[in-house]
C-alpha cells in the first residue's frame, strides 16, 4: 500500500467507473440505508446456538497488522532512537495484533535489509516510497522481532522483488534464521516462518509515472518467484512463501494495471517452485471516486464482505488448473475501509470513522469464519495518516486508540477456543453498486461470530459477537443457548454517537461493558452501527 495516489491513480485508468478522474457519474441503488424494521418491545433478531456443538479452532492470525519501516516503524519509536515509545507500545500490547507484516507494502519495493541491522551508528538509510527521499532504517529487522516477541505475534517479512535480488532475499533469511539477530539483553530473537514475496507487482510504480503499465509483468514476476523461492528454500527450507496474486476485474471495474491483464493466470502458469500461500489485496473496500450520498457510502461498506467472498471464488477458480496450488491459503496482507480519496472529499478521512472499524469488524468476522484463509492484516498499526489503528502521540498529547483499535480488542476476546455454527434471523438491508463494492439485495443487517472455550476454572464459556449495521436502528436480540444452562452473561457494546464522524479525535466509539441477568435466553439491545460480544459461562443442561 503506498499513498492514495497509487490506487486513484488505477481507478481513474481503469475508465470503466470514471472517465475522467473525479467526474461526476450518478450512483445506482437505494438513497438509504434505513431498514424497515424498527425496535419493538419484542425482539427482532434471534442467534440460535446449541452449545453441545463443536467446530475448528479458531484462527487466531486473523487478528494481524502491518509495520512499516519508516518514520520509526510510523512513531512506534523514540524520534532518533530504535527504542520503543513506552505509551505507544502499551498501546500496541493492549490491542494484542497476531501477526506483524514488515517493513510494509510499497516500502518494500525499495528496502534493503542490511540498511537496518546493527547499533544505531551502524545503520544506514533507505530510500521511502512515494517522497523518494531518504531516511535513516530505525524500524529494522531487530525491532520489529523484538515487537513480535513481545507481542507473541508471527512476523511476516515482505522480500524487496522489484529492486532486490534472490540473494539479497536469500541472506535476508539466512540472518534471521540461521545466524539469528539478538535482542537489546543478547538472547536470540524468533525466525521468521512466513515470507512473501512482493507487495503489489499488478500495480502502477508507485511514482505514477506510467499509469498503464505494472511494476512487473506478470511472466517476469514468476520469474522471479522461482529464482527467490529457490534461493530462501536453499537456506531454510522450513519457510512458508507467499507469492502475490490478484483477479484483473473487481465488480466490472479493471483492477490490475491495463498492461498486466491476465496477471494471475500468466503468473501460476509459469511457476516451477512450490508456494504456500497466495497474498491478496481485495478488501480495501468500497472505494469509490463519484459522488454519492453518505447513506450509499454506508451501504456499501456494510455490503462490502459479500464482494470480497466473491473476489475469494474467483481467485480459487483461477488456482483450479493447477493441482499444486489449488488449495493454497489465502493470506489477506493488507486490507482496510477505503473511501474516496479525492481531496476534499467527505470521505477522505473516513478510515478512521466508526464507519470504518464497523466494515474492518466485518471484514475480520468473514476471515475468522473461513477455512480457507491463513491470516490477514489490517494497513496499518500506527500513525500513517488516518491508516494506523493507533493514532501517534503530537505535540505534547498522548496517544490514542481509533475505532479500530477497539475492534481488535473485541476479537482479542472473541477468538478463543473452537469456532462455533449458529442459526441467525435478521431483517434485511439493500445497498447500490459503488466502486468496488458489489450491488447487492437482502443481505442480513445483523451478523455474527460464536466461539467456545473453557474457563480457567473449566466451565465452558460462549462467546457471541454481533455487528448490526444498521445506519440509524436499533435491534433487539434473543440469543437462544439450546443443551446448556447460562450461569452469567456479560455484554461489551461497542457504539458511536456519529458512525461518520471522520474528525480523528479521541473517543470516537466507547467500548462500554456490563453484566446481564442471568437467564436460559439473554436479551441483547444492539444499538445502531454497533458491535457486541457477549461472553456465557454455561453449563450443560441437566434433564
Amino acid at each position: 500500500m503506498a499513498d492514495f495516489g497509487r490506487r486513484a491513480l488505477l481507478v481513474c485508468a481503469a475508465g470503466a467507473l470514471v472517465q475522467a478522474c473525479g467526474q461526476e457519474v450518478p450512483v445506482a441503488g437505494p438513497a438509504s440505508t434505513e431498514s424497515s424494521a424498527t425496535a419493538t418491545s419484542g425482539p427482532d433478531v434471534t442467534v440460535s446456538i446449541d452449545a453441545t456443538a463443536t467446530g475448528p479452532a479458531v484462527n487466531r492470525l486473523v487478528m494481524g497488522s502491518n509495520v512499516q519501516w519508516v518514520d520509526g516503524g510510523d512513531d512506534l519509536l523514540n524520534a532518533g532512537s530504535i527504542d520503543f515509545n513506552p505509551a505507544m507500545l502499551a498501546l500496541v500490547k493492549n490491542m494484542a495484533p497476531s501477526v506483524l507484516r514488515y517493513p510494509g507494502g510499497d516500502q518494500s519495493d525499495l528496502y534493503n535489509w542490511t540498511k537496518g541491522i546493527g547499533s544505531l551508528p551502524e545503520r544506514g538509510k533507505n530510500l521511502q516510497a512515494g517522497t523518494n527521499q531518504t531516511q535513516i532504517t530505525y524500524m529494522g529487522s531487530g525491532e520489529l522481532l523484538t515487537l513480535s516477541e513481545t507481542l507473541h505475534a508471527q512476523p511476516l517479512f515482505t522480500v524487496n522483488v522489484i529492486t532486490g535480488t534472490a540473494a539479497e532475499a536469500a541472506a535476508w533469511v539466512k540472518q534471521t534464521n540461521v545466524t539469528g539477530l539478538r535482542g537489546a539483553g543478547g538472547a536470540r530473537l524468533p525466525k521468521v516462518t512466513y515470507w512473501e514475496i512482493g507487495n503489489e507487482p499488478y500495480l502502477p510504480n508507485p511514482d505514477g509515472s506510467q499509469p498503464h503499465t505494472c511494476e512487473l509483468p506478470p511472466a517476469t514476476y514468476a520469474e522471479r518467484i522461482n529464482a527467490f523461492a529457490q534461493a530462501m528454500r536453499a537456506v531454510d527450507p522450513n519457510i512458508k512463501i507467499g507469492i502475490a496474486l490478484a483477479t484483473d476485474v473487481r465488480n466490472r471495474i479493471a483492477f490490475v494495471s491495463a498492461g498486466c491483464k491476465d496477471f494471475a493466470t500468466t503468473v501460476l502458469a509459469g511457476l516451477t517452485q512450490d508456494i504456500d500461500f497466495v497474498s491478496i489485496h481485495d478488501a480495501y473496500l468500497p472505494y469509490s471516486v463519484t459522488d454519492h450520498p453518505a447513506a450509499d457510502e454506508f451501504a456499501a461498506a456494510m455490503a462490502a464482505t459479500q464482494s470480497i467472498e466473491s473476489d475469494l471464488t474467483a481467485t480459487r477458480a483461477l488456482l483450479q488448473p493447477y493441482p499444486k496450488y489449488r488449495s493454497l491459503p489465502f493470506a489477506i496482507t493488507e486490507y482496510n475501509a477505503l473511501f474516496d480519496p479525492r481531496p476534499g472529499s467527505a470521505y477522505v478521512d473516513s478510515m478512521a470513522s466508526p464507519m470504518g472499524a464497523l466494515y474492518v469488524a466485518d471484514a475480520m468476522r468473514l476471515f475468522a469464519g473461513r477455512d480457507d484463509i491463513l491470516m490477514a492484516e489490517t494497513w496499518s498499526l500506527t500513525a500513517n495518516d488516518h491508516w494506523g489503528a493507533i493514532h501517534a502521540a503530537a505535540g505534547g498529547d498522548a496517544p490514542y486508540g481509533r475505532p479500530t483499535y477497539q475492534v481488535f480488542r473485541l476479537f482479542n476476546a472473541a477468538l478463543q477456543g473452537v469456532r462455533m455454527s449458529a442459526a441467525v434471523k435478521s431483517p434485511t438491508f439493500d445497498a447500490p453498486s459503488l466502486g468496488f463494492s458489489a450491488a447487492a439485495k437482502g443481505l442480513p443487517l445483523i451478523t455474527t461470530l460464536v466461539t467456545k472455550a473453557k474457563s480457567t476454572a473449566g466451565a465452558q464459556v460462549l462467546r457471541v459477537l454481533i455487528i448490526n449495521k444498521d445506519y440509524s436502528h436499533t435491534h433487539l436480540a434473543r440469543v437462544s443457548i439450546s443443551n446448556a444452562t447460562v450461569s452469567s452473561a456479560q455484554l461489551e457494546l461497542l457504539t458511536a454517537g456519529d458512525v461518520l464522524q471522520s474528525d480523528d479525535l479521541p473517543g470516537a466509539m466507547q467500548l462500554t461493558d456490563s453484566d446481564l441477568p442471568a437467564a436460559e435466553v439473554p436479551m441483547v439491545t444492539l444499538p445502531a452501527h454497533s458491535v457486541a460480544l457477549l461472553t456465557l459461562q454455561v453449563s450443560p443442561k441437566t434433564s
